[in-house]
């Protein structure tokens, strides 16, 4: 555990792309790295799996170190979404750079997604 009572639960690595879930004072953030492609939706799965696992009622996933976002790593961020909802889990999406936010922005997921530029705004939005 670091000092700020931050701690890992679950570190996911491979077909390049990496997934990390951290417990945080201000509840789970799931931080993924990489391409979220088809080779890397296995470990993307398992990463959101083992975030709804650790989620209480809000989450963040936090995309702004993906490098590309494919239409499957959409597809689990849109079943994710009705997973958490069914478990009363709110979550938001941090989307900052044109490679995660426009694909979003095109489907018409921002809102769906609850989809901010940083921590702060994803945090914001949940707390409405």
């Amino acid at each position: 555990m670091s000092d700020d009572g931050e701690r890992i639960v679950t570190e996911i690595t491979g077909d390049g792309a990496a997934f990390t879930v951290r417990i945080t004072g201000q509840g789970p953030v799931l931080t993924a790295r990489g391409d979220l492609d088809l080779a890397a939706v296995d470990g993307l799965r398992e990463a959101l799996d083992r975030l709804g696992e650790v989620c209480e009622d809000t989450a963040v996933i936090d995309l702004s170190q993906v490098s590309f976002l494919a239409s499957v790593g959409i597809a689990e961020l849109i079943a994710v979404a009705e997973r958490a909802t069914a478990r009363g889990c709110a979550f938001a999406v941090i989307a900052d750079d044109p490679v995660t936010r426009r694909p979003l922005e095109i489907l018409g997921l921002t809102e769906t997604l609850r989809v901010a530029p940083d921590l702060a705004g994803a945090r914001a939005l949940l707390a409405d």
